[in-house]
């Protein structure tokens, strides 16, 4: 049985990512002006899917001030055919109340056929997955590192504000095409979740205390999963020292703080993909999914359906 819920309600079967927390979601959806919605589905009382969203004008909405995951989750200990009935119906019933539903499903989820079934567009996206158990880095990444720590006598310190190093990463924002509007909406939201402790921000220094670069994460406790956020590091003759003593010392943060992944959120481009795949993580595809209610679309994806299964079936 699918339903919409309370966040009591909600919360008291037990939360699974960050997304689905009242403080994260709430937060969110102030600054998007959207209302925070929450539903699950039961079988034999028990809930196995959870979907926390945001509700505006009939759609429910993808924030687009962050590359950050929808509130997702779907029981895998449940068999392939209950997992697609229960997806199933889910988003049937999605389908009756909303005009519009985009979602950035997690990275676990990997098989995205039924939201194909369900008239959903579908756009892949990759990112860099790093476990925290063995950490292992490229000769000459490890190298720098090594330079940056024992000769240049570099530092990491939480910091505990960021005006003073905001318009480094406001820069790199709008360089990639964020809006002004987009950038603000994030530094606010940013300021809120540091406040709450689900992001953290740290800078790197030189001997002479100069800054050399930062880095903001969020940390998904539910996942044991720490996520960069935002990176910049300065560009002169030692930004490879720089690059290398700050990615390095993240990872080795997130793991002496009990944290099991490191997610670099986002490897879609050739630069940063080239830049980020130097900390030897592991390429995992996510997906972008998005429903528009359109009666000519609809029509046309059943139609193609009937078709291929007309061709399949006289093989």
């Amino acid at each position: 049985m699918f339903k919409k819920v309370d966040f009591l309600t909600f919360n008291n079967t037990g939360l699974n990512n960050l997304s689905l927390s009242l403080t994260f979601v709430e937060i969110t959806a102030k600054l998007i002006n959207c209302k925070a919605v929450f539903f699950l589905y039961f079988l034999d009382d028990k809930p196995v899917l959870k979907l926390s969203s945001f509700e505006r004008d009939g759609k429910l909405i993808l924030p687009n001030i962050y590359p950050f995951y929808s509130g997702f989750w779907l029981d895998n200990s449940l068999s392939y055919l209950k997992q697609n009935e229960v997806l199933d119906n889910t988003l049937l019933e999605l389908k009756k109340t909303y005009k519009s539903i985009k979602l950035m499903l997690p990275v676990e989820v990997k098989d995205i056929r039924c939201f194909i079934w369900n008239d959903f567009d579908v756009t892949v996206r990759y990112t860099y997955l790093k476990k925290l158990d063995a950490l292992k880095f490229k000769k000459d990444m490890v190298r720098n590192h090594k330079i940056a720590l024992d000769r240049l006598n570099f530092t990491l310190k939480e910091m505990h504000g960021f005006d003073l190093y905001w318009d480094f990463h406001k820069c790199l924002l709008s360089d990639i095409g964020f809006s002004i509007k987009i950038i603000g909406n994030l530094r606010s939201w940013i300021i809120e979740l540091m406040e709450k402790r689900i992001i953290k921000f740290f800078c790197v220094f030189d001997e002479g205390d100069n800054y050399m670069g930062s880095t903001f994460l969020v940390l998904d406790q539910f996942k044991k999963t720490g996520n960069s956020l935002l990176e910049h590091t300065v560009d002169n003759n030692l930004k490879s020292k720089s690059n290398a003593f700050l990615k390095i010392s993240m990872h080795y943060w997130l793991k002496e703080n009990k944290y099991e992944y490191f997610d670099y959120l986002g490897a879609n481009t050739r630069k940063v993909a080239e830049n980020k795949v130097r900390s030897e993580p592991e390429l995992q595809n996510y997906y972008i999914v998005d429903y528009k209610y359109n009666q000519f679309t609809i029509i046309r994806n059943r139609l193609h359906k009937i078709k291929r299964f007309i061709r399949n079936y006289f093989k």
